[in-house]
């Protein structure tokens, strides 16, 4: 976890190396990557969701040569030949992945090319998707998403009074939650937004007390994570 975590925080600050690597076509697979791109193609393609399920798979022990290949093509869109290695050479095979949907496509570029991710706070529309969907591909990128919004949070909290009415902190949050209710009519991806929207308050909040400071009072939040409030906004109404 602790190398997946070291190889995503350094993704998202700036795009690495290899994500400028041209994509030529074709790519290698090994083991149970292999096998699960496989078993996706063989149901209908690589979805958004089949996209991410594959990255996630990568991120759990930190990336390789083949597999940084395999993200840079998934993340070009084009159809591409996938070699799936086995223990015997004479057991490879090679398959076809169809040209990627933009939405998967999407998914794959999160990880190929990350965006930075101040660029995406408060933004509203595709930017937000983007946020919420960097949050769903695996527990490490949850991590990172959530201190992010933590990190975020506490900044404006350490500029917040009673003297500016704590106008620093209302405003971070509200105008991340003002972003979020942009996101589509897609309940999975709300209620991912909601938990995580959820999870960086509660970062903020136990980051000063660790830092032995007042954390924020309930009333500044609670607007936003009480259960009616969830249900409202994982549901798209007002």
């Amino acid at each position: 976890m602790r190398a997946a975590m070291i190889a995503i925080a350094v993704a998202m600050s700036a795009a690495p190396a290899w994500a400028q690597e041209a994509p030529d076509g074709a790519a290698f697979a090994t083991g149970a990557l292999g096998a699960t791109v496989e078993q996706k193609i063989r149901v209908g393609g690589l979805t958004r969701d089949g996209v991410r399920e594959v990255i996630a798979q990568i991120l759990a022990d930190g990336v390789n040569a083949t597999e940084r290949d395999l993200l840079v093509e998934m993340a070009d869109g084009k159809a591409f030949t996938l070699t799936i290695q086995s223990l015997g050479a004479d057991s490879n095979r090679a398959i076809t992945v169809p040209e990627l949907s933009d939405d998967a496509v999407m998914i794959a570029k999160l990880i190929a090319t990350p965006p930075n991710l101040h660029q995406l706070w408060c933004v509203g529309g595709l930017p937000t998707e983007q946020f919420v969907e960097l949050s769903r591909i695996s527990p490490s990128t949850y991590q990172r998403m959530y201190t992010f919004v933590g990190n975020q949070l506490d900044d404006a909290w350490k500029q917040s009074s009673l003297i500016n009415a704590f106008s620093p902190y209302a405003s971070s949050l509200g105008c991340e939650w003002k972003a979020m209710e942009t996101l589509p009519a897609d309940v999975a991806m709300r209620t991912a937004a909601h938990d995580l929207l959820t999870a960086g308050i509660a970062f903020g909040i136990e980051k000063a007390k660790g830092e032995g400071k007042p954390p924020p009072q309930d009333f500044l939040f609670a607007w936003a994570t009480n259960e009616d409030a969830r249900a409202r906004f994982v549901n798209g109404q007002p």
